[in-house]
């Protein structure tokens, strides 16, 4: 039977955006934590809530020291799945602003932004969003313009702050994006398929030359290793081509093992990043930006592009 598997185990060169990285790890929060060092003026000045990790991330980093971002689905809690309790509710309804992806995503989370200040709903914000759209770096500078506006609307006293928290973002975003096209549409890449259990990572496909096949179909992740089940998923993996496939830190393998054996291939993990996992993260792999580089590493062996550098 094969094993659980970590985070994928072969770190790349991250040449200039490695030092972006470090300093954004220094400057984001765990979950629930204050943002960023306290302002100038004392105490960060307005509270906002998320209950998404990397949005917690992107709304710290633009905030600086006048946000206290909180993410109130805790650690070690599927955020798709978590229904928030009467605390969270109380958090949510208090904050100066509520930030959530929408469409249905969290309907706990909706439920409670009902009674907000102010409420960002992502997926009206923006047109056509994939879901899980941090997935994609060049969406997430959508996403970090959109959290700043906000942020404007509900302090327009720390306009200029947050204008430079989104400069500095924007221009972190953009190395990353970079480095997401230059790997991922080097054209030396064996195969553009890449197979994942589930529909996370087609966020990519609207931008990088990577055709991500989800092999859940209609079925709910996690899906039962029924006959009917296993045979669509071997029929998606053997027309694809590959030799491994993918599944997210949060989803069981049971219907994946029964595929592994039969078609023989591999099975990986591409962590979705929507929050911090039961243990947490590796040490070392702490922030947006370098767990997004380790999934690329992932994506990158198993599509046989060429490793930066080498």
């Amino acid at each position: 039977r094969a094993t659980r598997a970590a985070y994928p185990r072969h770190p790349r060169r991250l040449a200039g955006l490695l030092a972006a990285t470090v300093a954004l790890a220094l400057l984001a929060t765990a979950c629930g934590a204050p943002a960023r060092a306290a302002s100038t003026k004392g105490a960060p000045v307005v509270t906002v809530v998320t209950g998404l990790w990397p949005l917690q991330q992107a709304i710290a980093a633009i905030g600086q020291g006048n946000v206290r971002a909180v993410d109130v689905v805790p650690a070690g809690q599927d955020p798709r799945t978590w229904r928030l309790d009467g605390g969270a509710r109380s958090r949510v309804r208090s904050a100066d602003l509520v930030v959530e992806l929408g469409g249905g995503w969290q309907p706990t989370l909706t439920a409670a932004a009902r009674g907000a200040r102010h409420v960002l709903d992502l997926s009206r914000a923006i047109p056509h969003l994939p879901p899980y759209p941090w997935l994609n770096p060049y969406t997430m500078e959508s996403i970090a313009r959109a959290i700043a506006a906000s942020l404007d609307r509900v302090d327009p006293q720390a306009k200029g702050t947050f204008a430079n928290g989104e400069q500095d973002e924007q221009a972190l975003l953009g190395s990353l994006d970079a480095d997401f096209q230059s790997t991922l549409g080097s054209g030396g890449c064996a195969t553009q398929n890449l197979v994942n259990s589930d529909q996370a990572f087609t966020a990519l496909d609207t931008r990088y030359q990577v055709h991500v096949v989800p092999i859940d179909g209609a079925t709910p992740a996690p899906f039962f290793p029924d006959k009917a089940t296993v045979a669509h998923e071997l029929q998606v993996v053997r027309r694809a081509g590959v030799h491994e496939i993918y599944y997210d830190t949060w989803q069981k393998q049971d219907g994946l093992l029964e595929v592994e054996a039969e078609a023989q291939v591999k099975l990986g993990t591409l962590d979705p990043l929507t929050g911090i996992p039961p243990g947490g993260w590796p040490k070392g792999l702490k922030s947006y930006l370098n767990l997004m580089e380790y999934d690329l590493g992932a994506i990158t062996n198993a599509l046989g592009c060429p490793q930066p550098g080498l």
